[in-house]
């Protein structure tokens, strides 16, 4: 199954699946699958806001008021520190399972200690999961 890679495919995909929605008597059933398909190979390639992983990292709040006083002071170095901020956050960017296993694991991390160990052993398998690791038992 292809994966739809730009925004134009996309539009394209849907707009076929728009017109059989249109036309005389179309099928609940081929709507439905060709729609999950759809959904399916979008999710595939979906990236997550590259901000969310630079700013797990960075704090957010910080690096605004750093660049407004930049704007302010130094025209200049602003616009080379916003090229610096985008360079980073692509950099960055990952599939939406590794975000999903980047925010489970930092939980785990920061609140994990309280946690009895079916808990703990539950967030470390879907974490593994997310990755796409193989998972020691079938028991998943």
């Amino acid at each position: 199954m292809d994966k739809i890679a730009s925004p134009q495919e996309l539009t394209s995909e849907l707009r076929q699946l728009l017109a059989y929605a249109e036309s005389e008597n179309p099928s609940r059933e081929k709507l439905a699958t060709d729609l999950n398909g759809l959904a399916t190979r979008v999710g595939s390639t979906t990236k997550v806001a590259r901000d969310d992983v630079f700013y797990e990292i960075v704090d957010q709040r910080e690096t605004v008021k750093l660049y407004h006083r930049l704007e302010k002071e130094d025209e200049q170095s602003a616009k080379l520190f916003y090229e610096c901020l985008k360079e980073f956050q692509k950099a960055f960017e990952v599939d939406s399972g590794t975000q999903d296993a980047l925010s489970r694991f930092k939980g785990m991390v920061s609140k994990g200690q309280n946690w009895d160990a079916g808990l703990l052993r539950n967030n470390v398998f879907k974490v593994a999961n997310s990755l796409g690791l193989k998972l020691p038992s079938g028991m998943f």
